[in-house]
């Protein structure tokens, strides 16, 4: 467009035509040029920027989605997703479970702060895999305390056959730990049959 308008001003230039009046159609286009290119990369760094915004919010969104379904049962979390903002529910049975080391206070006493949260993480990633493999929900760690429970978000009439299978489970869990690791770790189990209010 505009060299092809400044060409044929030019050529106007060597004719006949008033030089002032060609150099004013000249430099008004140039202007006019100027500020659509202006425009255009405004508009364009805009868009862009608005681009970039989008895709980050869909990355964040991904990403508390991703969370979401780690932390909490999938019924739960898709609860949330839809928009709801308090969940509470009654079961009228269910079987918590709960584990934790035997003085673990004494134990972890001499161990580096470091060795203290390994020795936790090994034997707690084992606890939540064993309770993957029986249905039983992760509800979650307190210092070296593990609690689970069957029989919930979904309603199983074998609750408490699941949660001492797993009971026996964990000790053995445990005891494999304390052999690999040299250390004299012990847990206690306990399990207890009831309603319950989760939210």
């Amino acid at each position: 467009g505009l060299v092809t308008l400044v060409a044929g001003v030019q050529a106007q230039l060597h004719t006949d035509a008033d030089p002032f009046v060609a150099r004013s159609v000249i430099g008004a286009a140039s202007i006019a040029n100027a500020a659509g290119m202006f425009s255009a990369y405004v508009i364009e760094r805009s868009n862009r920027r608005q681009w970039y915004a989008d895709l980050r919010m869909v990355n964040a969104q991904a990403r508390v989605d991703g969370l979401l379904e780690r932390l909490l049962p999938p019924s739960i979390a898709e609860r949330l997703k839809g928009g709801a903002t308090t969940i509470a529910d009654h079961h009228d049975v269910v079987t918590v479970l709960v584990a934790d080391i035997v003085d673990f206070s004494g134990l972890s006493a001499p161990m580096a702060p470091g060795q203290q949260v390994g020795l936790l993480d090994e034997l707690f990633s084992r606890f939540d895999d064993a309770a993957e493999r029986h249905g039983i929900e992760k509800i979650k760690t307190v210092g070296d305390a593990w609690i689970g429970a069957a029989g919930l978000p979904t309603a199983r009439s074998d609750h408490a056959e699941v949660a001492v299978t797993l009971a026996h489970e964990l000790i053995a869990l445990a005891r494999a730990v304390s052999a690999a690791s040299d250390l004299e770790l012990a847990i206690r189990v306990g399990v207890h049959s009831g309603p319950a209010s989760a939210g």
